[in-house]
């Protein structure tokens, strides 16, 4: 039997530089698991002041590891609606006086990556990893362009039915990014300001809900109806994207919102300083009772 002739490897090459197709990738990444389990095993959570285990062959417990996937980093929480609505009407009213040019090269950028791809319904089929990533981002962008009615007791309105527009896109996005400003301490720091992408991504995918049954509460068998949250991959996404792009239109806002901010500070100090000044000139007189009162005497008596 003839002996094959092997190739030979250049100078240098080493067993790491070898090419492998997906499935073999795939068997050596599993081949790997039993080794990762066994090292996680006793091991605590990696964020300093957690002592909980950690879950399979996550460096995380299972909170952090949750957070880490859906918002960039084991520590960050989600910026509340409640915390945000007080800088978004401040740039609602603060849009019509930046550089129209810039707002309208602005709007034309949120509706080419947020509301033109979702007009046309997702493929079926994604072939793929990549291919089902772009899925997921492709049904959330969907979603806001056909929203479902809400059933929501709060969310009643009509334009929870409408369409996502580019305006909103724009507001929601430096809305997030002027309160992460003011307020440094709703995102932990991160050096690729990873987390700012996923809170604008999620942010921005929140515009519309999408409501999902979770149970059947027994025994009247009603429905549990709760939102689902948009997924961590499709948040980072459009918001890497949002970000990078609409950069230089944040920049003019940072000025004028702390104009703005200025400004209102100084009216508030002055409105209270006039009514301290009021307080002060106002003179309280406090009525004599001794007069009015008759004092008693043994020498009448």
């Amino acid at each position: 039997m003839a002996r094959r002739l092997l190739k030979p490897r250049p100078r240098g090459y080493t067993h790491s530089d070898r090419r492998y197709t997906p499935e073999e990738a795939a068997a050596r990444q599993r081949a790997k698991l039993p080794g990762y389990y066994e090292r996680n095993r006793g091991q605590a959570c990696e964020v300093t002041g957690c002592y909980r285990p950690r879950i399979a062959i996550s460096r995380f417990c299972n909170r952090h590891r949750t957070a880490n996937t859906n918002y960039g980093h084991p520590e960050a929480r989600v910026i509340r609606w409640l915390v945000l609505k007080p800088t978004w009407i401040r740039v609602q009213r603060l849009l019509p006086s930046l550089d129209q040019e810039a707002v309208t090269a602005a709007l034309a950028i949120c509706d080419r990556l947020v509301i033109q791809p979702g007009t046309e319904p997702p493929p079926a089929n994604p072939r793929t990893a990549e291919d089902r990533r772009k899925l997921r981002l492709l049904r959330e962008l969907y979603r806001l362009a056909h929203p479902q009615a809400s059933r929501h007791p709060i969310h009643t309105s009509p334009r929870w039915s409408r369409p996502v527009t580019a305006e909103d896109v724009l507001l929601r996005v430096i809305a997030v990014v002027c309160a992460v400003w003011l307020n440094p301490k709703l995102l932990p720091v991160t050096r690729d300001d990873r987390c700012l992408s996923y809170a604008i991504g999620r942010a921005v995918l929140h515009l519309r809900a999408e409501q999902t049954i979770r149970a059947w509460v027994n025994p009247t068998k009603e429905k549990w109806i709760a939102n689902r949250p948009p997924v961590g991959g499709a948040c980072y996404h459009i918001g890497e994207q949002l970000r990078s792009e609409l950069w230089p239109l944040f920049i003019l806002v940072k000025p004028r919102l702390r104009l703005q901010i200025e400004r209102g500070q100084k009216w508030k100090a002055m409105k209270a300083s006039r009514l301290r000044r009021r307080q002060e000139l106002v003179v309280v007189q406090q009525p004599n009772n001794h007069e009015s009162t008759p004092v008693f005497s043994f020498e009448e008596s």
